[in-house]
């Protein structure tokens, strides 16, 4: 069901290949206040983390490898995996929420096909 779009302009190749395929490992629902809790613990240790938006659900997304070729060459075939998704339900979109003194930036992504496809799933898992 996937296209392909290859443009040349000036010696320079775009090609779109979307993701066909998410593999997830580990799904954990938290209610909110933990979610926000354990982002903001790893953010303690000064790692840019921020969480994801869509279709009322906010997220954590964290890939199955941290090696960048890996990831690269599974993106290649469609495909992308992630160790675990953590979630929570946010009905609302809010750009940020507060923890003590950490303010965690919450980015909309229902313009991206693949987050938004991925809380379809979990509120779709929901209802089953």
């Amino acid at each position: 069901m996937g296209w392909c779009f290859l443009a040349v302009d000036d010696d320079i190749e775009v090609e779109y290949r979307p993701i066909k395929k998410v593999v997830i490992s580990d799904l954990e629902e938290l209610d909110k206040d933990e979610l926000l809790k354990r982002v903001a613990a790893i953010r303690l240790n000064e790692q840019p983390i921020f969480l994801n938006w869509a279709e009322g659900v906010v997220f954590l997304a964290l890939p199955a490898s941290p090696d960048i070729t890996e990831v690269n060459d599974n993106i290649m075939k469609g495909v992308a995996y992630y160790a675990v998704v953590t979630y929570s339900y946010m009905a609302k979109y809010q750009p940020s929420a507060q923890v003590g003194a950490d303010r965690i930036p919450i980015i909309d992504q229902s313009r991206s096909p693949v987050l938004r496809s991925i809380a379809r799933w979990i509120n779709q898992r929901e209802k089953h």
